[in-house]
This record gives structure tokens, C-alpha cells and sequence, in this order.
């Protein structure tokens, strides 16, 4: 193998977890190109960037430039005597800040964010590095890369800066739009609460909606990640505790949108093992939307009922539930117990349980690998 070939595998090896988004503006950064991604506020512009600095072993320097004057960017003069053949001169030069220096000594990913929100002349300063790759005289390396983000403007209600045709030339510019899917899969089933996770993947139009009246919070990524986090602290998965948590502070963070994310609260609360074994079919219930304190309370209110007393129909509804609950790894557990409990209670001759024998038969195979696991 070529020492070349050998550098484009432990690239590849790197960069595994990242997606294909990740994986795009990585690409892009990589190649020597400034990254100029645009997007609505609270859309995961700078959680997307520190994924990927966190993926491929980078580290990330942010730069909120509506938060920065032009001073933070390399700006600030220096005054110093030289002696030239005219005699001592007043010479001035600019300070590195200290973030470059940073940067430079390990390999980095820079983001300049807001950069059409700021002040025009922390644009402008923050443009001639962007260009440049050069703070005042102090060049950042080959390890440096570079990306900035913006907002949309009119489409998303926010006042915006034109950059300029020249500078729009000089970057690659990416509309920054972030899916339900995405935002689940590479960031929230780790870090946001699944009672949220489970809202939105069934309710995704709630996603991110503006307020009806502009200044009035609204839901975002952001903003639902930041409800997820007030949520964590009482640690609870109990629908009933969370409810009262949301009612009180819900709109604060998400708007009008806690209403619909309450309601998803309420009826979940209000689902019971009847309508399971009653209706299950007519219910559409997508299992992975129920927490596992949940499950665990239909479950036990199910080891109440002695399905020998169940007709045809709420016997098959019992088992495509029991068979729905071991395909969520989350709630095999408490599957398992069930199928046990049922093994448990057996206390007459086989002949005389017939709902009992299907049961089991049913899930034969997962009574073979119980017996494994406990020999």
C-alpha cells in the first residue's frame, strides 16, 4: 500500500460518524474553500459546525460577530519606535488575538458567525481574513479551516447585510435547512428528551414554526433542545410530571407551539391497555413514541388480565403488541418480563390454556433465547 492510499483511509477512518451533510461541508473546508452556509435562526448552524470539528478530531473556535467589534478580529494597533536611515519613526502594526495563535497550534475549525448581521466593519475585517487566511500579518496554516453562517433575511424575518458580489464570489454558499430526521438521527436521540424526540418525529410540522405575532417566542431546534434541557433536570420520564413542567414554562421556550406538544402529552397520558386490547389495530400507535415509564405501566396493568378470558380479536391485538414492544430495543426488556410472567402463571394443564399455548407459541423463539441467556 501506497503512503498515499494509507493518508486517504485514515481520512475515511476519521470521518466515519459524520454525515452527509457533515460530511459535505467537511469536504468543502477541506478543500481550501471558505464554507457559507445560510439558514433560518435556531437551525443548527454552529451545533453542525462543532459536530463536525468533534468528529474529525478538530478543535472549534467560534466567533459570534454581532457580539465582536473589529478590535476582536485583529484590528487593534500597535505603536512601536524604529530606527530607520531618517532617524526613529512611530511604526504601527496590529496584535494577534489570541484565538489565532490558538488556532494555529492544532488543527481548527474557525466559524464566523452571523457574519451578515454584524457591523460593517467587523464584516469587513472578518471578510480580509476569510479571503486571506491571514489575521493582519499573522498567516494561519493549512490546518485552519474556515466557514461562516448567516441569515436568510426576508424569509426568515431578520435584518440582514449584502456582502458584496465580489466577496459572495470568493466563498461556497449553502442553504442551511436542517429535516426532522436529520436533527433526530445525528443529534437528539443522544441529547434532547424522547418525550420531544417523539412529538416531533410524529408532529414534524412543529418542527420549526415562526410566532404569529413577530417578537413572540417560537419553535426551532434550538429552542426545543433548550426545553429538552429545563425538562432534564427533574429527571423524569413520567408523562404526568412532564406535563405540569411544560405547562408552566412551555411557551417560554417553544411559543404557541407546547399546545400541540401538550395535547401529544395528554393523549399519550390517556391511553390505556383497553384501548390497546380492544383496538389496536384501529389505533395506528407507533410504539417508539411511548416512553418506558409507559410501557411499563401498560404492561403491568396487562399481567392484571388473565388472557384466557380474551376473545380471538383482543388475543391478536395483545400479541401485535407484545411483538411491536420487542422491536424497540428500549423496551425488550420489559417484553421479556411479560413473556415470562405469562410462563409463570401457568398453573393448569396445558389443554385446559389455549390462549396460554398460542401465546407461547408465538414467541417461541424469544423463550429459546430467555433460556439461553439465564443457563
Amino acid at each position: 500500500m501506497t503512503k498515499r492510499n494509507t493518508k486517504r483511509n485514515e481520512v475515511k477512518s476519521n470521518n466515519q460518524e459524520l454525515s452527509a451533510r457533515e460530511q459535505l461541508y467537511f469536504n468543502i473546508m477541506k478543500s481550501g474553500n471558505v464554507l457559507y452556509i445560510k439558514g433560518r435562526p435556531g437551525e443548527a448552524k454552529s451545533a453542525i459546525g462543532n459536530a463536525i470539528a468533534n468528529k474529525t478530531k478538530y478543535n472549534y473556535i467560534t466567533l459570534n460577530l454581532s457580539q465582536m467589534t473589529e478590535v476582536d478580529l485583529g484590528q487593534f494597533p500597535n505603536v512601536s519606535d524604529v530606527d530607520t536611515d531618517n532617524g526613529p519613526v512611530k511604526m504601527v502594526t496590529y496584535v494577534t488575538p489570541k484565538w489565532a495563535i490558538e488556532a494555529n497550534q492544532h488543527p481548527t475549525i474557525i466559524h464566523f458567525e452571523e457574519l451578515n448581521r454584524c457591523r460593517q466593519e467587523v464584516m469587513d475585517a472578518s471578510l480580509l481574513i476569510l479571503n486571506d487566511k491571514k489575521v493582519g500579518s499573522f498567516q494561519l496554516n493549512e490546518n485552519v479551516l474556515m466557514m461562516a453562517s448567516g441569515n436568510l433575511g426576508e424569509d426568515d424575518g431578520t435584518n440582514v447585510n449584502d456582502l458584496g458580489n465580489a466577496v459572495i464570489n470568493r466563498m461556497f454558499h449553502y442553504k442551511h435547512f436542517l429535516t426532522v430526521d436529520e436533527w433526530v438521527a445525528n443529534y437528539a436521540k443522544e441529547n434532547v428528551h424522547p418525550s420531544i424526540v417523539n412529538f416531533l418525529e410524529n408532529k414534524p410540522e412543529f418542527f420549526y414554526k415562526f410566532a404569529v405575532e413577530q417578537g413572540n417566542p417560537f419553535a426551532t431546534p434550538r429552542s426545543w433542545t433548550n426545553l429538552s434541557k429545563y425538562i432534564k433536570i427533574f429527571n423524569t420520564d413520567d408523562y404526568k410530571e412532564i406535563y405540569n413542567i411544560v405547562s408552566e414554562v412551555g411557551y417560554g421556550f417553544v411559543g404557541d407551539s407546547i399546545i400541540p406538544f401538550m395535547r401529544f402529552i395528554e393523549s399519550t397520558m390517556a391511553l390505556s391497555i383497553k384501548d390497546i386490547i380492544s383496538n389496536y389495530d384501529q389505533m395506528n400507535l407507533k410504539v417508539s413514541e411511548l416512553n418506558r415509564a409507559k410501557v411499563s405501566e401498560l404492561l403491568q396493568s396487562l399481567q392484571s388480565i388473565d388472557i384466557e378470558t380474551l376473545k380471538t380479536k383482543e388475543f391478536n391485538n395483545v400479541v401485535k403488541f407484545i411483538t411491536d414492544l420487542n422491536k424497540v430495543s428500549d423496551f425488550i426488556d420489559e417484553s421479556y418480563a411479560y413473556i415470562l410472567s405469562i410462563i409463570d402463571n401457568i398453573t393448569s394443564e396445558l389443554e385446559q390454556i389455549p390462549n396460554t399455548v398460542k401465546f407461547l407459541k408465538k414467541f417461541k423463539s424469544i423463550i429459546n433465547e430467555i433460556k439461553k441467556l439465564n443457563k
